[in-house]
């Protein structure tokens, strides 16, 4: 039996979609909460502040703080109600986008998948506010 190129890669995600959760669950069961990286996928559902990010950063577990009643993982991804500012928006974060695992006891990376492409890096000046050095006499100077 020949494979295709497609099944081929979608027996990669498959497993790399399954050791996501596998080390999630574990890692659920013994830390308070983990940070999750997450490249930009259409299918993530976050509030739209964090939607036009390349990346986001979440921290999510079991035993967080403020508890997260409806946290749950499946072949898919994760699903919970998190809290953004004190208000909480029902998210769902694909395996696919899951780049990266951190805690206190473990820090796992992975790189995208066959035919995914990173999202591109922010823009360092973007649409924050820059800083200039000032003079005693007040005016601008070259950093």
């Amino acid at each position: 039996m020949r494979l295709t190129d497609r099944t081929k890669k979608l027996a990669v995600e498959e497993i790399l979609n399954r050791t996501k959760q596998l080390i999630t669950e574990e890692v659920f069961s013994k830390e308070d909460f983990v940070r999750f990286i997450i490249a930009r996928d259409d299918e993530l559902v976050v509030p739209p502040t964090l939607k036009k990010d390349p990346w986001v950063h979440l921290d999510v577990g079991y035993r967080m703080p403020q508890k997260i009643p409806d946290l749950t993982t499946n072949d898919w991804g994760i699903h919970a109600t998190l809290s953004f500012a004190g208000v909480p928006f029902q998210c769902a974060i694909p395996w696919r986008s899951v780049r990266a695992i951190l805690g206190p006891m473990i820090e796992v990376a992975w790189a995208p998948g066959p035919g995914e492409t990173e999202p591109a890096a922010p823009d360092p000046g973007g649409d924050r506010p820059q800083l200039r050095l000032v003079s005693d006499e007040g005016g601008d100077t070259e950093p």
